[in-house]
Order: C-alpha cells, then sequence, then structure tokens
C-alpha cells in the first residue's frame, strides 16, 4: 500500500462509543487521518467525507455531533422538539478500528 503525500481526514465514529460503549458517543463523530491510498479509495467508494485540512474536518466533527453532545451533556439547554436521528456509519468499514460515517444523501432535487 503507498502512503498518501498530502494528508487527508474522514469522519468515523466517536472512539469514546467504539473503545467504551459510552452511549453519549453513539451518533458523534470524530476525524481521523489517512494514510494511505487504499483508505482514500475506501473512503471515496462509500461515498464518505474527505478533507485535505485537519480544521476543516474537526469543525465538520465538531457540527454533525453537536446535537447528539449538546443533549446528552446538556439536556437543560436543548429542546424536546429539536429533531435528532441516529447517524450513519459503515460497519465493515473502519479507520483505525472506528466504523466510517456516511453522510446523509442529499435530497433530491
Amino acid at each position: 500500500m503507498s502512503k498518501l503525500k498530502n494528508r487527508c481526514w474522514t469522519l468515523v465514529q466517536h472512539s469514546a462509543y467504539t473503545a467504551r460503549q459510552d452511549p453519549t458517543f453513539k451518533n458523534a463523530v470524530e476525524s481521523a487521518s489517512l494514510s494511505t491510498h487504499q483508505e482514500l479509495g475506501q473512503v471515496v467508494d462509500a461515498g464518505a467525507l474527505l478533507f485535505t485540512s485537519y480544521a476543516d474536518a474537526e469543525d465538520a466533527a465538531d457540527e454533525i455531533s453537536k446535537d447528539a453532545l449538546d443533549r446528552a451533556l446538556y439536556p437543560e439547554q436543548v429542546s424536546a422538539d429539536t429533531p435528532t436521528g441516529p447517524l450513519t456509519f459503515a460497519e465493515s468499514l473502519t479507520i483505525g478500528g472506528r466504523p466510517l460515517f456516511l453522510p446523509p444523501a442529499p435530497p433530491n432535487s
């Protein structure tokens, strides 16, 4: 497997859930660095998010995880009417042992 010359990142299920099964982080994501062309190809083929900047990956992870973490950590600040649904992960495709996050498909125009 050839190594990537330029680093890339994607989003995966949060390690606090994958390692410790902490339910607070079940619907949370974190960034994961891609190191090989094979990983890059798998992420692209799966339709997952791809970032060329660590900061952009972290910002996206924060935004995607916000509802789940706010609901768990700050329940008094979250309206019960705020819709939240489970995130989708590719259980069979992992980066560093964490399932790859698959964003929802864009609505048909």
